[in-house]
């Protein structure tokens, strides 16, 4: 029986040879658990006349990608073996090519080939389908600087104005942006009050039409409108599942910019007057005080507004869209613009399609993995190597989770500045770096009223940017990094696991993952086997009832559902004080309704966060198929009020969420 080799050379199968690679690259795994022989005999099985070299590799990469679920490190076998099967075919720019060959001794000397095995396989799969580029249909060895590459990741976007021209400037703007893999942030209140659906709907079908970066995901936009506006219902709507579809744009992401005015409306239970922008100019260009005497002024202009509403009937409506769509994203003008150190640049409009970045207009962004423990001063360093070069990387200590969040963004916020001032030095400060906040001594602690520990010299800091000024405006903004996070097999941004087993899809089949920390702390105990897996997966990764494991298990491994999420807006409020752009911040919620969304959305509110709510995530039900039920004939059965007509008792409880949203416990999500 003969194999083709990747030559196209055809050898005699030797199947010890089979069995001494797959234990060769075991180097390092833990063999205890890493049964290199159950894998070798998978991959010989499979062994047929004619069979390549590839499709061996292949096979033995999938066998231990479905071994996962018995230790992570079948996991770090794929991506040893995976590798080995792909056909370098570079394609970069000619700038790359020529920097290159002028420059390759010092670049091959530099290189740690060792570090193409740092990622596990599904990490791997998401860099080969979401990545690496595709020569042929082959896999090219180098993703980064081809021909049409961009680095900019996010763009702030505003209408032009109200007509033919306008509306189309800013499409093909959009269209553009999108072709070249930036996520757009659309701040949408230039038209008139009766122009915004049909507008919208054709943001939608390019949103559609317009890929980014070649068919690698679908165009994505956020778009934001403040809630005075007059189309403010019905843009509430436009992502709902029932309705006409002439009134729908379901593939856009939609979000409010919330004036603090419209949040004491609510609490007071007063009235709230909805605008045409036309009619009611100006009122996007301002905030605070001024945003509030201008409002006040329109609303006491008679028959200026377009109708007069309760402001709580707007927020039921926020809240019945949040429910069935997790849209809109919230977040908080004033705060965004009262903390930005861009505020001497006029008023900020909107946030970007993943809600963490408050500037004008454009955003590089770059990702720091932060496993489960650290060494701050090597975070320290690494911050500022990635403020000037975007580059990542973490070490290891112990520390209680809330002093760990703050010490953490603490860290990455003065390390940053730090840079930015080092490169201020040099090349000299941003171009509008005078009148801004940071200019007369104003750092982003200093906007949130919160003093800094004594972990960096701020003091020696502050007089570095009184003498040099700093080269970035806005320098720090966690964003979702899904994809990021899923290549490096961490969690994503700062959120805690939302199951501890779960399904992952990847272009090789569908594979069991288990939350590879708490797996780890199971066999170090020697818990895990077949039963606790089949257990989990019965408890839908929560390991709260099972009643092996020890209570200390139980409470490091609670999934984002099993944690308050009042203690999640607390540490979003506490990081926040070293954020000065914002943060993605989801909210995960158990069965939502008006009173814990209500008591959530006025505690993030209070905590002066920027970005109160990005997606709101609600938790399916266990076992929909027996327990679906049709759900008119459901409210009917109860008596209860159809979408948007609330009953008394239940604004009775919102009011009681608005007016306690400090010791409520409806924020327990």
């Amino acid at each position: 029986m003969f194999v083709v080799k990747r030559n196209g050379e055809s050898e005699k199968v030797q199947f010890d040879k089979i069995t001494r690679r797959i234990n060769k690259l075991c180097d390092g795994l833990n063999t205890s658990y890493v049964d290199s022989a159950a894998v070798a005999q998978k991959v010989i099985q499979g062994v047929y006349q004619g069979v390549t070299t590839v499709e061996l590799d292949n096979l033995a990469a999938e066998t231990a990608a479905y071994m996962t679920v018995q230790h992570p490190d079948y996991a770090d076998l794929h991506a040893f073996i995976n590798p080995k099967t792909k056909k370098h075919s570079p394609m970069v720019s000619d700038q790359l090519l020529e920097l290159v060959q002028q420059n390759k001794d010092k670049i091959n000397a530099a290189v740690d080939y060792s570090r193409d095995f740092n990622y596990n396989f599904f990490g791997f799969k998401t860099l080969e389908r979401s990545y690496l580029l595709r020569i042929n249909g082959r896999v090219g060895r180098a993703p980064a600087a081809p021909g049409d590459a961009r680095l900019s990741s996010c763009f702030l976007v505003a209408m032009s104005d109200d007509s033919i021209e306008g509306i189309y400037d800013t499409l093909k703007v959009c269209a553009q942006i999108s072709k070249n893999a930036g996520g757009i942030g659309l701040h949408g209140t230039n038209g008139t009050s009766n122009g915004l659906v049909p507008m919208l709907r054709v943001f939608n079908n390019t949103a559609r039409y317009v890929d980014q970066g070649g068919n690698k995901r679908p165009g994505a936009f956020a778009i934001y409108l403040e809630p005075w506006h007059a189309d403010v219902f019905a843009f509430l709507d436009l992502r709902k599942n029932h309705g006409k579809e002439e009134v729908r744009a379901r593939d856009l992401f939609y979000a409010l910019w919330i004036p603090d005015l419209f949040m004491k409306r609510v609490i007071a239970g007063g009235k709230w007057s909805l605008f045409c922008p036309h009619e009611a100019p100006g009122m996007q260009e301002v905030w605070g005080d001024e945003f509030e005497a201008l409002y006040t002024k329109y609303e006491n202009t008679p028959g200026l507004a377009r109708s007069t509403i309760d402001a709580q009937k707007l927020w039921y409506a926020i809240l019945d869209a949040q429910i069935e769509t997790g849209n809109p994203f919230m977040l908080y003008k004033d705060a965004c613009n009262r903390k930005s150190n861009q505020q001497n640049l006029g008023t900020i409009k909107c946030s970007n399609l993943c809600t963490e970045i408050v500037e004008w207009p454009v955003c590089n962004l770059a990702s720091i993995a932060l496993p489960s423990f650290y060494d701050f001063q090597q975070l320290h360093d690494v911050t500022k190597v990635v403020t000037k070069n975007l580059n990542k990387i973490i070490d290891i200590n112990f520390y209680p989770a809330r002093e760990l969040n703050r010490a953490i963004f603490e860290t990455i916020y003065h390390a940053a500045l730090e840079a930015s001032c080092e490169l201020a030095a040099v090349h000299g400060a941003y171009e509008t770096y005078q009148g801004s906040p940071m200019s007369k001594g104003k750092l982003q602690p200093d906007l949130w009223g919160v003093a800094p520990s004594d972990r960096w010299d701020w003091d020696a800091l502050r007089a570095k940017v009184r003498e040099h000024g700093v080269r970035n405006s806005l320098l720090v903004a966690p964003m979702p990094t899904a994809s990021t996070s899923q290549i490096l097999g961490f969690n994503e941004c700062f959120e805690p696991y939302t199951s501890n087993i779960y399904t992952r899809r990847v272009l090789a089949g569908e594979f069991q993952v288990v939350n590879q920390w708490l797996l780890r702390d199971l066999v170090d105990r020697g818990l895990w086997n077949d039963t606790m897996r089949q257990r989990l997966i019965a408890a839908n990764g929560s390991v709260q009832q099972l009643d092996e494991v020890p209570e200390d298990l139980k409470r490091l491994h609670k999934t984002v559902y099993e944690i308050k999420q009042k203690v999640i807006i607390d540490m979003a409020a506490d990081r926040g004080a070293y954020i000065d752009q914002s943060q993605s911040l989801n909210i995960h919620m158990d069965g939502p309704n008006y009173q814990k969304l209500t008591s959530m959305h006025f505690y993030g509110w209070k905590k002066g966060l920027k970005t109160g709510m990005y997606y709101l995530r609600t938790k399916p039900a266990a076992d929909a198929i027996k327990f679906t039920i049709d759900a008119e004939k459901s409210r009917a059965a109860n008596g209860a009020a159809a979408p948007g007509e609330p009953t008394e008792e239940e604004m009775a409880r919102m009011q009681c969420s608005i007016d306690n949203a400090d010791a409520c416990l409806m924020c327990s999500g």
